[in-house]
């Protein structure tokens, strides 16, 4: 039991290495602008950002491509993620405003995304159901490092 707990530990160091070379290039890349970020950073798309200093680079930025009249915008707070099967494997987003829950749901059916993983910040008066009109999203806390709520 005691090895185990020690490979554990030595797991659990290791993520918080990485998480912290993560935060270190975050920060350079924010602070350098290595990457632009234009099209999050226009005075329109402002208000579409939950939060104003995770923005989405331009390249990989995610793009709606039915427009209406109601929404002639293409951005959402999203980027694609490469994985093992290309470069748009996975989507990674902040959780939907009141006023952006319509470009959420079709981001999902534009790019056909039936799996939703929500990571964010516990917060323990929420974190049991999140309702977002007209859409409620009910979610279960997994226990984890990256404190990730997974819909039921």
């Amino acid at each position: 039991m005691e090895h185990q707990a020690g490979i554990l530990r030595s797991f659990l160091a290791q993520l918080e290495r990485q998480e912290a070379t993560l935060k270190s290039q975050s920060t350079k890349y924010r602070t350098e602008k290595t990457f632009p970020s234009k099209i999050a950073e226009k005075q329109e798309n402002i208000k579409k950002n939950r939060y104003k200093d995770i923005v989405p680079f331009d390249h990989s930025r995610v793009k709606l491509t039915f427009l209406t009249s109601k929404n002639p915008s293409d951005y959402i707070n999203a980027s694609f993620i490469e994985g093992v099967s290309g470069a748009s494997a996975y989507i990674a987003t902040q959780g939907p405003l009141p006023h952006t829950v319509l470009d959420f749901l079709r981001m999902l059916w534009e790019y056909d995304r039936l799996s939703l993983c929500y990571c964010c910040y516990k917060n323990p008066e929420t974190e049991s159901v999140t309702t977002t009109s007209p859409v409620t999203m009910s979610y279960t806390v997994a226990k984890s490092l990256a404190n990730m709520f997974v819909p039921n």
